[in-house]
């Protein structure tokens, strides 16, 4: 729905209002939404262990964008030891 078929609706109801005051309410509902949302984009810091490749992420980490190690970035096209193309070094764990 683009911002002027939003004013139209509200519009439908509320025929006095201006736009502009209805595309600040939408704007200040949006920002309060994202602002109570775990759908931000954040960082997850863990331990890692010594000939460990798979680890256990919280069940909030919906993707993995960027690893970063020590400092430096991890190249994402490293490739998975155990031959699994499809596999995935950071899972996101089951109980958490």
């Amino acid at each position: 729905m683009t911002p002027r078929q939003m004013v139209e609706l509200v519009q439908l109801h509320h025929p006095g209002v201006p736009a502009g005051v209805i595309l600040t309410l939408i704007n200040e509902k949006r920002k309060e939404f994202a602002d109570r949302s775990e759908l931000i984009k954040g960082y997850v810091d863990f331990q890692t262990a010594e000939d460990t490749i798979y680890y256990d992420l919280p069940n909030r980490v919906l993707e993995v964008i960027r690893v970063d190690y020590d400092g430096s970035r991890i190249n994402r096209e490293t490739p998975v030891p155990s031959g699994d193309n499809n596999a995935s070094l950071l899972t996101p764990s089951a109980g958490e």
